[in-house]
């Protein structure tokens, strides 16, 4: 089924490049990041971003004067990352934690227009079947896959008004916080059946041993 026939009437198709923010190109970021040092600037790799979040743990730093070269591509707080080596549509939001940070030429920072868009429905539309069809579309490469930056500029993405954009990721988040309720609470049943599996096995042979 055609995207564009099912959309509501007040929704509009936007490239990526369109809803940027003004000065804040959608771009790549530093090629070379050097040794990891202590103090330096953090920078994210797409193996970092862990379940939609970025695992500030492992994050990695390079010289101030490397970050210095890479200026344009420098993270703020809300920022969107996007993976496009290796993992094509990694996805994450920038904490607040890594503003003045900056990111590999296997990424690409996305900073959207605030009139527009909220980052974190951009988010989820980037997760979304509708992007990950066009990933493929423009996909290179079969050993280690990538997308151009052109390409990911000129991804389109579904835009409601802000209003219904606020509603879907207030819906989205409810709904997955209950399927991961859901996915612990059976997680943990497994643990206890497992437990109890071994325990049953446990007492039988003792009793044969006996």
């Amino acid at each position: 089924m055609n995207d564009k026939a099912i959309k509501p009437i007040s929704w509009v198709w936007k490239s990526l490049e369109e809803i940027a923010a003004d000065g804040a190109p959608i771009l790549y970021g530093i090629l070379q990041p050097g040794p990891d040092i202590p103090n330096g600037i953090p920078y994210v790799r797409p193996t970092e971003i862990v379940g939609d979040v970025i695992d500030l743990a492992s994050i990695r730093r390079t010289t101030p004067a490397i970050g210095a070269k890479y200026k344009r591509s420098t993270l703020k707080h809300n920022d969107i990352i996007l993976s496009i080596v290796g993992t094509i549509g990694k996805v994450a939001i920038v904490p607040a934690e890594l503003e003045g940070g900056n990111i590999t030429q296997s990424s690409v920072r996305i900073r959207v227009c605030p009139e527009v868009a909220l980052p974190a429905y951009v988010a989820w539309a980037l997760r979304s079947p509708i992007l990950r069809r066009q990933y493929d579309t423009h996909r290179l490469g079969t050993a280690v896959p990538r997308l151009n930056v052109a390409h990911v500029r000129a991804l389109r993405v579904p835009i409601p008004p802000l209003s219904e954009q606020k509603r879907i990721v207030t819906e989205l988040e409810q709904r997955l916080s209950l399927i991961a309720a859901l996915e612990s609470a059976l997680s943990a049943n497994l643990q206890r059946t497992t437990r109890l599996r071994s325990a049953i096995l446990q007492k039988e042979f003792n009793s044969a041993l006996q």
